[in-house]
């Protein structure tokens, strides 16, 4: 064995260590012989391989030479534990491995004592082979004895270095002190820490101490890995306000070493939740993003700790650090963490909190700029994945309080949504029609409890928002027919259960209910499920229906929006009209208000009204007097005129009919062919539905369709006047028929609607 290969073996064990006697003292003699024979390329007897017509040697020999040079002074050494320090195969000025001191002697005296239970001689000391470097050539301590020889425990070895490292912090004096004390940071990690935490406290006001540093934390022969020095520097940064230099050059030499990999799996995660509380991040986030960024870029270019072996604690409390940030620079550090750490298939309760945190960042700043965001995080999923994210995001943007930021982002979200790929796939996800919350991949825990009906509407928002890639909803499309048709089937089994109504109007109020933004769900429901044809104005009429919170009294006023509408609504609209109490006194007064003052549209309102009015209908029939004669009892048969359940005051209704035929035949914003044929409905209604007519009634009939007439310098039919001739004479008696008959002949009447009024 070489010398220089039993110097390093020396040096490089621990004094803890147990000696391995696995090798015999080499004489001058033989380790002469071995270098001549080294120099000269090996045994005489073996041929060498060179090059023809040269003197040099092969590209074989070379490498063999090379190999055995390598292998000369970097050997393997027994036993565990990571390599020691290079340099101590030369020593300090490449001649301290050639002392011998008192610590040496000690380990020869245990190594003898070991050798003798073997039965081997003990080793001769090597002093005398040596004596020109018999004198110990070391640094002397404060009491003029070698360092080596004084310091023998731990505590004084401390002490001692604590007084040396008060002027002396730089590396290269670190590691003399080390080397003088014998202490192997490699087995005694626990010095690297407090010679570290040391150089921290210094640096905070002395500035030269900076750069030993920074050197400390480059130097892994120092900086030994698992010492948690990284953490510290960081930890320090928080408790005191360093220079900007100083901080920047630490969190470097951070970022270098994990490009490195050197630093461990639970120093990284100890380093992330400490960044934030670095001074002087909080007034200024964008520095802390910057850190993150670098560190993060740092991992990415490592092969050794890569993005993926960060654990799940790691990347959890990374996420959350950068959600707190609201910024753009962390939603896209974000993206990037949550794609390397996951697969398509995991799940990952971040995305759909970093997809609300997109879209409020995009409106706060009304910018589109990271439009993308969405879309790419949700492309990164598989559809099952994918599709179960897109049905949390919605459930927790509709639980959010009702305002208009919350409709901002829905409508934003529904942006997104048609920026995503391969619709198809995630239209025909199973999750759509899992209903039970249980099997979520991501359970919303932080959402109130959302009623089936409602998770069924919003799913079929979000399928409609979708199928638009296939063109609009009249357009069927075989891709979004089955889960959208067997939504509805549940929908209309869960509603029939526990409400009352039709399935439309179930619909629409859900739709209301739930305040989200129009997407053709009313039209799509009578496409696919009712399965009518729609006209363009039925269109317009569920549009309308579904974009505002307009009520069927509403729609009952527009004629245009109710008859293209009441085929699908006709039970909705009759249900709003029966609840109107037309004998009530206000609504006469509003119906005399409204004949007075009101157009022809809202007099027509009115007698839509009435048309559709099943209670009216029936109280006009019992509306006829009681008569003490018996023989009248048996033509009539409900004469009663007590107001019965659900019905209008029989007395009441007629009198409002009654009323309504005088005003209408003197309303001046009436002309009198109008007024002549709403009072003719008038009475056509009364006697459809076996109601008393009054003579007021004809009165009323008369004054519009020939005293207004008259008046006008309109000329009077003879059909319409015998037919008002007809009704005087079979209303009104023989006297008053005359007289009023009299009158256009030769003038106005004295006996008219207006003597009467």
């Amino acid at each position: 064995m070489s010398f220089g290969r039993h110097a390093y073996r020396h040096a490089s064990y621990s004094a803890t260590a147990p000696l391995i006697t696995d090798y015999v003292w080499i004489s001058d003699d033989f380790l002469a012989t071995t270098f001549r024979r080294f120099a000269n390329g090996g045994s005489a007897g073996r041929k060498q391989q060179r090059r023809y017509e040269s003197r040099a040697p092969g590209p074989l020999e070379a490498r063999r030479r090379l190999a055995k040079r390598r292998n000369t002074a970097l050997a393997s050494i027994a036993g565990s534990g990571p390599l020691g320090d290079i340099s101590c195969l030369f020593g300090r000025n490449g001649r301290e491995h050639m002392k011998w001191t008192d610590t040496r002697g000690r380990r020869g005296e245990a190594q003898a004592r070991v050798e003798q239970d073997q039965g081997m001689p003990p080793l001769a000391p090597p002093g005398d082979a040596f004596p020109c470097y018999e004198k110990n050539t070391g640094p002397s301590g404060r009491g003029g004895w070698p360092v080596e020889v004084g310091i023998n425990d731990s505590a004084a070895r401390e002490k001692y270095l604590e007084e040396y490292l008060e002027s002396n912090w730089s590396t290269t004096a670190i590691k003399g002190i080390l080397n003088e004390l014998d202490i192997n940071l490699q087995h005694e990690p626990a010095y690297s820490r407090k010679i570290f935490s040391y150089l921290l406290a210094k640096s905070v006001h002395t500035r030269a101490v900076d750069q030993s540093l920074f050197r400390f934390l480059d130097d892994f022969t120092l900086n030994i890995r698992g010492a948690g020095n990284y953490a510290a520097v960081v930890e320090h940064l928080a408790r005191h306000e360093i220079r900007l230099n100083q901080r920047s050059g630490c969190l470097g030499a951070i970022a270098r070493a994990l490009e490195l990999g050197i630093i461990p799996p639970d120093e990284v995660r100890a380093i992330v939740k400490s960044i934030p509380k670095i001074r002087g991040v909080k007034p200024d986030p964008k520095y802390m993003i910057e850190w993150y960024r670098q560190m993060w870029d740092a991992i990415g270019r490592c092969d050794v700790f890569t993005h993926g072996d960060l654990d799940a604690e790691t990347v959890d409390a990374w996420l959350g650090i950068l959600e707190q940030r609201h910024s753009a620079a962390g939603m896209d550090l974000a993206l990037e963490i949550i794609l390397a750490t996951h697969g398509s298939d995991s799940s990952c309760s971040w995305v759909p909190k970093f997809t609300m945190e997109c879209l409020d960042l995009q409106i706060k700043t009304g910018s589109e700029a990271d439009g993308t965001f969405v879309a790419e995080l949700l492309n990164h999923f598989n559809p099952d994945v994918a599709s179960e994210y897109m049905i949390r995001v919605t459930e927790n943007l509709t639980s959010s309080e009702k305002d208009h930021h919350r409709m901002l982002l829905l409508e934003r979200w529904q942006d997104c949504l048609l920026e995503l790929q391969d619709v198809r796939s995630l239209i025909c996800s199973p999750v759509w029609l899992d209903l039970n919350p249980q099997n979520a991949a991501t359970p919303n825990n932080n959402v109130p409890e959302i009623s089936t009906d409602h998770r069924i509407i919003l799913r079929l928002w979000v399928l409609r928002t979708l199928s638009e890639h296939f063109g609009p909803p009249w357009k069927r499309s075989k891709h979004v027919d089955a889960p959208i048709i067997q939504l509805f089937d549940q929908y209309e089994s869960i509603t029939k259960q526990a409400r009352d109504g039709d399935f439309l109007s179930n619909l629409m109020k859900d739709i209301h209910d739930l305040d989200i933004p129009f997407s053709g769900l009313m039209m799509l429901a009578v496409d696919m499920k009712i399965r009518k044809n729609m006209t363009k104005a039925t269109r317009k009429a569920l549009q309308r229906l579904e974009r505002s919170r307009v009520s069927f009294a509403d729609l009952f006023t527009d004629l245009h929006t109710y008859n293209s509408s009441k085929s699908l609504f006709f039970s909705l609209f009759e249900e709003t009209v029966c609840q109107v109490d037309v004998s009530s006194i206000a609504f006469t007064n509003h119906v005399v208000h409204l004949a007075k003052t009101g157009d022809s549209k809202s007099v027509w309102t009115l007698i839509r009204l009435l048309r559709a009015h099943t209670p009216l209908k029936v109280s006009l029939a019992k509306s006829w007097p009681v008569s003490d004669s018996p023989d009248q009892l048996t033509t009539i048969p409900n004469t009663t005129s007590e107001s019965q359940p659900n019905l209008p005051n029989p007395h009441d209704a007629l009198e409002m009919i009654h009323i309504l035929a005088i005003v209408l035949s003197c309303s001046k914003n009436l002309t009198p062919r109008r007024s002549f044929h709403l009072v003719h409905w008038l009475y056509d209604f009364l006697m459809t539905h076996n109601a008393p007519v009054k003579p007021s009634l004809v009165r009323a009939m008369y004054h519009a369709g020939i005293i207004r007439y008259q008046r006008e310098g309109l000329r009077v039919a003879p059909t319409r006047y015998l037919y008002i001739w007809e009704l005087v004479k079979r209303f009104e008696d023989a006297e008053v028929a005359k007289e009023l008959m009299e009158g256009p002949r030769y003038g106005v009447s004295r006996i008219g609607v207006e003597e009467d009024e």
